[in-house]
């Protein structure tokens, strides 16, 4: 009997399954990660191509996320597991 992991890894193994998947997994691991007030005025709306875009609520704190890409790449990609996230653009 096939467990439910190995069903799931033949489906996402097809390389257009796979990533709608790791960008289901970025957007819904982006509020934990980045903890409950930077995800209070921010929210991750995309991923492709390993470019993480996030909506911003304002000019002042889009300025202050982009200091801390780094930081919050690593997170994510800890979190992950995987280096996917190579960049990640604040709007």
């Amino acid at each position: 009997m096939n467990t439910l992991s190995s069903i799931l890894e033949k489906i996402f193994s097809d390389p257009t399954l796979r990533s709608h998947y790791v960008e289901a997994k970025i957007l819904t691991l982006y509020p934990r990660a980045v903890g409950k007030k930077i995800a209070g005025i921010s929210k991750a709306v995309s991923f492709s191509n390993g470019i993480l875009v996030v909506r911003v609520s304002s000019a002042a704190w889009r300025n202050e996320l982009n200091l801390m890409t780094l930081q919050i790449r690593e997170i994510l990609n800890k979190e992950l597991g995987e280096q996917k996230i190579n960049k990640i653009i604040f709007r």
